[in-house]
């Protein structure tokens, strides 16, 4: 077997052509290049041979430039793949594109603004620290029944898409800085060791909790007013083990929280935050 493949193109368009003339029992694949879409769908034709999918490792394409996509399933159901490396010109990742890779571990996505339609991560099951530090759209499913060791950080992103982290386990933070709305069943059955951090969200959908399993905290410290669907919180959802942090204008008024009691369903606690964000002692 060989351990290692390593192709430079010396222009876009051959890349097909050098696929044909290595081995595919390679456990870790280099490509160098200028490509263009046709090379990056040989690419990901040769990844998705059974031959290659069933034991690679690893894949770097640090060195490519001249596209911008990943395609539709590029990294998908490769059961070894533990590392993919990207290039700074890849902006948009195609639906399916990592998807049931359980061995993934990480891959850099400082440059993706956006995560097409579905189920890009689903079913990845070692991501460690995950963040997508740009990526303004994410489409729904991306998270679905992903594990990620650690938290996971989306800063840029402004609207959590339907479904986006169902039957996702986090052990630490999911961080929704920027977000202002979230989609039905965005968090449906969930699992987050830490917290779900949406200190700017004002629009909550359907059944935004549906089945969640565990959240550690719920933080919407907004002090502007938030809206909520009438079955927000309480459709199949249990968030008694949950401490929800609310603004503390959202002590008084017709939306005050109520003892332990807001939305519709009770909490474990509710804390207050000032316009600061920080916590108020004895709220």
């Amino acid at each position: 077997m060989t351990e290692s493949a390593d192709l430079e193109i010396s222009s876009p368009g051959l890349l097909e052509d050098e696929l044909k003339n290595i081995s595919a029992d390679y456990k870790k694949l280099t490509v160098k290049g200028v490509l263009n879409k046709a090379d990056m769908d040989a690419l990901g034709n040769q990844i998705q041979d059974g031959k290659v999918r069933e034991r690679i490792s690893s894949v770097d394409i640090s060195g490519i430039s001249g596209v911008t996509d990943i395609p539709p399933k590029m990294f998908s159901h490769c059961e070894d793949l533990t590392e993919v490396r990207l290039p700074s010109c890849i902006t948009k990742l195609g639906s399916q594109a990592f998807a049931y890779s359980p061995s993934l571990v990480s891959v850099n996505l400082n440059s993706v603004t956006e995560v097409s339609n579905f189920d890009c991560f689903a079913f990845c099951r070692s991501l460690c620290d995950f963040s997508l530090p740009k990526a303004e759209k994410i489409g729904k499913f991306s998270f679905r029944r992903s594990r990620i060791e650690g938290s996971l950080n989306l800063p840029a992103l402004k609207r959590v898409s339907a479904c986006l982290f169902m039957d996702a386990t986090v052990t630490g933070d999911i961080l929704l800085p920027e977000a202002a709305s979230c989609d039905e069943d965005a968090f449906c059955g969930v699992k987050v060791s830490g917290k779900i951090y949406m200190p700017n969200c004002t629009d909550l959908g359907y059944g935004l909790f549906n089945d969640s399993r565990m959240i550690g905290s719920l933080w919407l410290t907004t002090p502007k007013h938030i809206e909520l669907n009438a079955r927000t919180f309480t459709e199949f959802t249990n968030l008694k083990n949950t401490t929800l942090y609310l603004h503390c204008n959202k002590k008084d008024g017709a939306a005050a929280a109520s003892s332990n009691r807001w939305g519709g369903t009770e909490w474990k606690k509710i804390e207050y935050v000032d316009s600061n964000g920080n916590i108020l002692s004895g709220s």
